[in-house]
């Protein structure tokens, strides 16, 4: 074999050796190029799920918040609409007539269990219901009964600071029959019946 033959062979094997390398070297950039393509579209991918789920929790959060403004709102009307029965039923109570109110009044004292010494506190713009005694003197009577305890009832001389109705004051404790105090009672024990009648079954306050 002659010298340029031989180098023609080295040549060949040399230039072979090349384009395999040129080959390899060109599979691994076609590879890494495929690799960081498939990470930017799963990087893409991400982002763009974590934008709709952002999007979705801000629209079921502004949803959510529609609904409980609106929640806010039916229950301040309703709140609103209850304050003013309450308040029409006070001044209506506050404008009875005589014999309604010491009705009315009897309930709650003959209710009220109380026994002993009671002065009672009433507002200035009522007294004259009192000023004769019968009115103490009955409930004494019915108390006296109720409880077994000998009772005495007697008008205090300080003007109690109702719209009306009576403050008995004990010797242990006080208890407050003003007819404030006596319609908010009754609101607060019938509340879901109120609200039922105003607003339909279940709607509550």
């Amino acid at each position: 074999m002659g010298a340029e033959t031989v180098i023609k062979k080295i040549e060949e094997k040399a230039l072979a050796e090349c384009e395999a390398i040129r080959a390899s070297y060109a599979a691994k950039a076609e590879q890494i190029k495929n690799n960081i393509l498939a990470e930017a579209e799963s990087k893409a991918r991400s982002i763009v799920d974590n934008e709709n789920e952002k999007a979705r929790l801000m629209m079921m959060r502004g949803k959510q918040q529609s609904t409980l403004e609106k929640r806010i709102r039916t229950l301040d009307h309703r709140h609103a609409l209850i304050s003013g029965i309450k308040a029409e039923t006070l001044a209506r109570l506050k404008n009875a007539d005589d014999a309604s109110k010491i009705a009315l009044y009897t309930k709650y004292v003959e209710n009220s269990g109380i026994s002993g010494k009671v002065t009672v506190l009433v507002p200035e713009s009522e007294r004259a219901l009192y000023k004769d005694g019968k009115v103490l003197a009955g409930w004494a009577d019915k108390l006296t009964g109720l409880t077994g305890v000998k009772t005495e009832l007697t008008l205090g001389e300080t003007p109690a600071e109702t719209d009306g109705g009576v403050i008995l004051c004990g010797e242990i404790y006080d208890i407050d029959l003003s007819i404030g105090s006596i319609v908010d009672e009754v609101f607060a024990n019938n509340e879901k019946a109120i609200s039922d009648k105003l607003f339909g079954e279940g709607a509550g306050v």
